[in-house]
């Protein structure tokens, strides 16, 4: 058993204290386990010993890198049956990594925590969760705040008829899925429903967390003239379900999903076929990374100043 023991007897304050008491107690147990604490220091003297312990000294520089990398192929090499870290799980461990979740404050109050830890976290600890063989949640809380925010759709934009925002909403309730609806009241009738948790405006940096977070993106607008939101999505990593409206298909290009209908059954399948092969989701982010490059604000800028210069000629 392969435990990452970076943080026991740190000063991470309540995660340090967490892996340093998970490790006082399986010392104090006769489990006929044996556990290789990985770390990238060396033994802390306040670590007990057991003959059920053998202490791992794996230096890295990078934090990143020995998580994803270091931790996983050293204890695949040393023999290790099964993986547990915090957060963040190596696709390395390949289906037998467990990882405890702390909280997931990140997604409740974006704005707590500094843009660039908010991204990582959003983007890794859903695929993570998936990923895991178990995961440990450190209170019932924790458990519950898991089973809600962990996987959910997400559609932006002001909610008024022409972003037909109800159908998004409406087909996620029919797949069995949350949804995040994100924007400015606007005007019209909207049934909301139990799935849907709205959060109104929010800041440009919340809002890319959430693309980040987000499963799959749904743009169902009956029109767009481009639709901004999509290339959004695409540059967060986030696969897209697009509607025929407007500009859509021609802005998503071969990197979304393009549903013709606009009943909420046939969207409902296309999420439950989407969700369901991972294959299809990985291309898709693939797709969306190489599709934004097409669209830069510096030639957008160029384009137009082409436009000023004939007009003052």
């Amino acid at each position: 058993m392969a435990i990452d023991a970076r943080l026991a007897a740190g000063t991470s304050t309540g995660d340090s204290s967490y892996w340093s008491g998970l490790i006082y107690g399986l010392s104090r147990l006769d489990l006929g386990l044996d556990f290789l604490l990985l770390s990238n220091v060396q033994k802390p003297d306040s670590i007990p010993n057991s003959p059920n312990f053998s202490w791992v000294n794996v230096p890295s520089r990078s934090s990143r890198w020995w998580s994803y990398v270091l931790f996983p192929l050293i204890g695949r090499r040393m023999r290790a049956d099964a993986f547990h870290t915090q957060y963040s799980l190596s696709p390395l461990v390949g289906n037998r990594g467990i990882t405890t979740i702390h909280d997931v404050s990140f997604l409740l109050g974006p704005e707590w925590f500094k843009a660039r830890d908010r991204m990582i976290l959003s983007r890794t600890v859903p695929d993570s969760v998936k990923r895991a063989r178990k995961v440990i949640a450190v209170s019932r809380t924790c458990r519950d705040e898991l089973d809600v925010e962990a996987p959910y759709l997400l559609t932006v934009g002001t909610r008024w008829p022409r972003k037909n925002m109800s159908l998004a909403i409406e087909a996620a309730k029919i797949a069995g899925s949350k949804i995040v609806v994100t924007g400015k009241a606007g005007w019209g009738e909207e049934s909301l429903g139990g799935n849907a948790q709205t959060v109104g405006y929010v800041s440009n940096e919340s809002l890319c967390a959430l693309y980040s977070g987000a499963s799959l993106y749904l743009a169902p607008s009956r029109h767009e003239g481009f639709g901004i939101p999509v290339i959004e999505a695409f540059a967060c990593g986030c696969p897209v379900l697009c509607s025929i409206g407007g500009a859509l298909p021609e802005v998503a290009g071969d990197a979304a999903f393009v549903e013709p209908t606009w009943d909420p059954q046939h969207w409902a399948e296309s999420i439950r076929n989407l969700l369901g092969d991972s294959g299809k989701l990985h291309d898709l982010r693939r797709r969306g990374f190489e599709r934004v490059k097409l669209f830069d604000w510096v030639e957008s800028a160029r384009l137009t100043a082409e436009v000023y210069r004939e007009v003052v000629a």
